[in-house]
């Protein structure tokens, strides 16, 4: 008997949307020019691989002052992720060698001092709305996996007393990744693969209870709330970033009309990962790099692991950062090195305007 594909109402909704809306003309920004207005008002953290090692450095927004925050020869820093208020960093960082590594949780200040670990076995350290509190998950196996899904749990750690306490519903919690915090406090979500029933799909969770919804499905991953909570993007089908309206009804939040913004015109060569708002929602910065056989990962090199490109804590040549309105339009090229510049991350610059 012949498989059936069957399309639900929600499904078929989806797609029209995409297709209306992926087509329609929007008001697009001048990217130079609004650059111009965020020096000295936001920077971008990225983390990079230079002379052996992963290292976490900031710039300015369109590329320039590039410089070193962690300096650490002997220690692969990733994933870096700035408090609201730009006062803190939050990054990954291995402890140990070789199948015995673990992954730990550190905190600095925006010049990459006040360096202290605050977290043995953490991983996609997220932030609070407000600043406080770090949501975080842990590895899923003993010993070191580099998939960026082999996570359980879900835990928050109190930056003010310390203390880490776990999700209601923490211990059914498996294989997320890549989290993000609504703006309101009370949802947040999360790429899921194999876990919680999903085989692949974006998924939201409620702070305070065992509420759990699928929030976009097939090959869509790696998500960040807007500024303001009234939109989310994503990874779109590896080659694209997804942007979405959230609406909330029947309690829950939903996407409405997503587009593609800075679509590769490979998209079997070359893919587009890790989105992040600028801190005003008028500019998402991403990575794109080439992938497949011509290009493959080195996992020769210190520190580095066999996975696929985009993936944290893999050395892939060719990969940079780009800019591109969240309304769409043109993209800007803004690391031209191809040094595996990854997962950027906007900050705030602590007491501007």
């Amino acid at each position: 008997m012949k498989n059936k594909i069957v399309i639900s109402a929600g499904s078929f909704l989806f797609m029209f949307l995409f297709c209306r809306e992926s087509n329609s003309a929007l008001p697009t920004i001048n990217l130079k020019q609004q650059l111009q207005e965020y020096q000295g008002r936001y920077k971008i953290l990225y983390e990079t691989y230079r002379v052996s090692n992963f290292e976490i450095f900031i710039m300015n927004p369109d590329g320039s002052d590039q410089q070193n925050l962690t300096n650490t020869p002997d220690i692969q820093e990733f994933y870096p992720q700035a408090s609201p208020d730009g006062t803190k960093i939050c990054f990954m960082a291995y402890q140990g060698q070789g199948q015995n590594r673990i992954r730990c949780l550190y905190l600095m200040n925006p010049d990459g001092t006040g360096r202290e670990k605050i977290i043995d076995n953490g991983r996609w350290p997220c932030w609070s709305p407000e600043g406080k509190t770090i949501a975080f998950v842990r590895d899923y196996l003993p010993r070191f996996n580099i998939k960026d899904y082999a996570t359980e749990g879900l835990y928050f750690y109190d930056l003010q007393s310390q203390q880490i306490t776990e999700h209601p519903n923490c211990k059914n919690i498996q294989h997320i990744y890549c989290l993000t915090w609504h703006p309101n406090g009370r949802w947040i979500a999360a790429t899921v693969h194999g876990g919680l029933g999903q085989d692949h799909a974006i998924i939201t969770l409620a702070r305070d209870d065992n509420r759990i919804y699928k929030l976009l499905y097939g090959n869509r991953c790696r998500p960040t709330f807007s500024p303001e909570g009234d939109q989310i993007a994503w990874c779109d089908l590896d080659w694209a970033v997804g942007v979405a309206k959230l609406r909330l009804y029947n309690g829950k939040l939903n996407a409405v009309a997503p587009r593609q913004l800075a679509p590769s015109e490979d998209h079997e060569g070359i893919f587009v990962y890790h989105p992040d708002w600028s801190p005003d929602g008028k500019i998402i910065a991403f990575c794109r790099g080439p992938v497949g056989p011509d290009h493959p990962v080195d996992n020769n090199s210190p520190g580095t692991s066999t996975y696929h490109h985009a993936a944290i804590g893999v050395k892939a040549d060719g990969w940079d950062i780009y800019l591109v309105s969240s309304q769409g339009g043109p993209w800007m090229q803004i690391t031209t090195d191809g040094h595996s510049n990854k997962e950027p991350n906007w900050i705030k610059v602590a007491n501007s305007p």
